[in-house]
């Protein structure tokens, strides 16, 4: 069972394979000489997590990857217990980031948004319409640490909004 009170461990794959490779466990050269063992089964593990293909790099699972480690990033510091963070990692997984992401949102400001709403249903509240007093400490905290505008947060917090009620709302939360 998962201890709320300390850090969630990233353990969990962000691909459907739940196979990992540990490259520091073997040494030498491969028995056909071409290259290190630890070379190989360092590229063994970027084919099972889908960060490369044969033809190269996965940049959509690479991508992917990188925002959900920005949504990890941004919940942990708004302190989000272990059931929000992985339901608002859902909800964050659904958003249509390469249609969003410009000079005014960018993917961290998404995130906070998203743990905004993961947040709503334990009792903690932020709208960016809310007046600082009213609104949950870390997440006014948050956005001042950033130098957010108001405006960026409220045009990204709408689109949220909209995205969500659009979606499906029966997400199951998986452990």
């Amino acid at each position: 069972m998962f201890d709320e009170s300390e850090g969630e461990p990233i353990t969990d794959m962000d691909s459907p394979n739940q196979t990992s490779f540990k490259a520091s466990d073997v040494s030498g050269r491969r028995l056909d000489g071409s290259e290190l063992n630890t070379d190989f089964y360092k590229r063994l593990a970027s084919y099972n997590i889908d960060q490369r293909t044969g033809q190269g790099s996965n940049e959509p699972v690479r991508y992917r990857q990188d925002n959900l480690a920005i949504y990890d990033a941004v919940s942990s510091s708004l302190e989000l217990t272990d059931y929000q963070k992985r339901r608002g990692r859902q909800l964050f997984d659904e958003m249509p980031l390469e249609d969003w992401v410009n000079q005014i949102i960018d993917v961290p400001l998404v995130a906070f948004c998203v743990a905004a709403h993961a947040v709503r249903e334990d009792g903690r509240m932020y709208h960016p319409s809310r007046s600082a007093k009213n609104n949950d400490e870390l997440f006014s905290d948050f956005a001042d640490d950033c130098g957010y505008r108001a405006r960026s947060i409220r045009k990204c917090y709408g689109k949220v909004d909209h995205q969500l009620d659009n979606l499906d709302t029966s997400i199951e939360v998986m452990d």
